[in-house]
């Protein structure tokens, strides 16, 4: 598997906290660098973390809510005056429209290609964004007030040679084992040989972030099963239509069968997070609590 990384830059709501940024969180899966959500701060995260700003290929925006977005205003601007050269990809709900505003702050061209992309936020149907070699991005709509959506970082499932497997069906390493992974079976001295007759299935790992929410089956769907589930958990008690409470997120996180859920966007009303986790762990068992450049994987 691929080296992957996840860490929670910002774990605050609408009004941040001095201890609680703007949403964002930053990803390495082998050598790509991602971000999902650009809050106000972001660089600042960054930098404590002790990441760079300068290697990001692609920010993937939520929705365009200033505590999601409002940071990409300067970070595009430190890229152009960093000297950044390769091209930067941003996908969002309405991404060419809000792209378009933000650009017309620059007091020139951004000195790098910067490729925008619209992410559906209608259809509740999951949409590939994109298809790597060994991972996919793909989003769904979330349940917000404005055009959102929630995005996954989901790794390809991949086959692995069990050499005492090749050995035990009369096999050697060489071309025969490529043809093997690659047609998925041969027929070797009159016998067919399947690939899962010599190699295990390493199921890939999945990550998911919700963004702003309230309870969406799509976002549920997407989850399923998943390594890491990220969600809304602004409230304990129900305060907004368009966000979860933590019992809401458990509740999903639960039904969905992740490995772990990880609470963030908490309200600034919450000054001990404690009884938040108390009332998700009483749900679901199998919960974290989000904070700022937190190694959530």
């Amino acid at each position: 598997m691929e080296n992957l990384k996840v860490i929670m830059l910002g774990s605050g709501s609408i009004v941040p906290t001095p201890d609680r940024n703007h949403a964002a969180i930053w990803i390495r899966h082998g050598q790509d660098i991602i971000l999902w959500d650009c809050g106000e701060g972001t660089q600042l995260q960054l930098q404590k973390a002790g990441l760079s700003f300068m290697n990001i290929d692609r920010i993937f925006i939520t929705h365009w809510h200033a505590d999601h977005f409002a940071g990409l205003i300067g970070l595009l601007e430190t890229l152009h005056l960093e000297g950044r050269k390769k091209k930067l990809q941003i996908f969002g709900p309405e991404a060419n429209k809000y792209y378009n505003i933000i650009s017309n702050l620059h007091q020139g061209n951004a000195g790098f290609k910067v490729e925008v992309i619209d992410v559906d936020f209608k259809t509740p149907k999951e949409k590939v964004l994109l298809d790597e070699k060994n991972y996919k991005i793909k989003s769904v709509p979330a349940n917000h007030n404005i055009p959102a959506a929630a995005y996954s970082l989901e790794e390809k499932d991949r086959w692995n040679i069990d050499m005492k497997k090749v050995e035990a069906n009369n096999l050697t390493a060489g071309p025969i084992l490529r043809k093997i992974k690659k047609e998925g079976e041969i027929k070797h001295k009159g016998k067919i040989i399947k690939l899962e007759d010599i190699a295990v299935l390493n199921k890939g790992r999945k990550i998911v972030y919700s963004g702003d929410t309230a309870p969406s089956l799509a976002i549920e769907k997407l989850a399923k099963n998943a390594t890491v589930l990220i969600h809304d958990s602004t409230f304990i008690n129900k305060s907004c239509e368009h966000h979860s409470t933590v019992k809401e997120a458990a509740r999903l996180g639960k039904r969905a069968g992740v490995e772990k859920l990880v609470l963030t966007h908490y309200s600034r009303r919450y000054k001990d997070l404690n009884a938040l986790k108390e009332i998700a762990s009483n749900i679901y068992d199998k919960v974290e609590l989000g904070s700022d450049l937190l190694e959530i994987y």
